[in-house]
């Protein structure tokens, strides 16, 4: 069955297992959050960074009159 081959595949990416990997079974479901988290995560930083890249510095100096002349 092509299905099972890759449920299996996708099993591997569950990072969030909570004893050592010789003793647990890898789920789908934690391999979907897995892939969330990280897709997000990297979501966020590309977001940030591109921002922080395009951010435009402008600088404005303003005189303000003495009111005590």
């Amino acid at each position: 069955n092509p299905w099972l081959g890759a449920m299996k595949a996708i099993k591997r990416f569950d990072l969030y297992r909570k004893v050592p990997r010789d003793l647990t079974e890898p789920t789908l479901s934690g391999a979907v959050v897995s892939c969330f988290t990280v897709f997000l995560a990297l979501y966020l930083f590309m977001t940030e960074f591109f921002i922080l890249v395009q951010h435009r510095w402008d600088s404005e100096m303003l005189i303000e009159e003495s009111k005590t002349e």
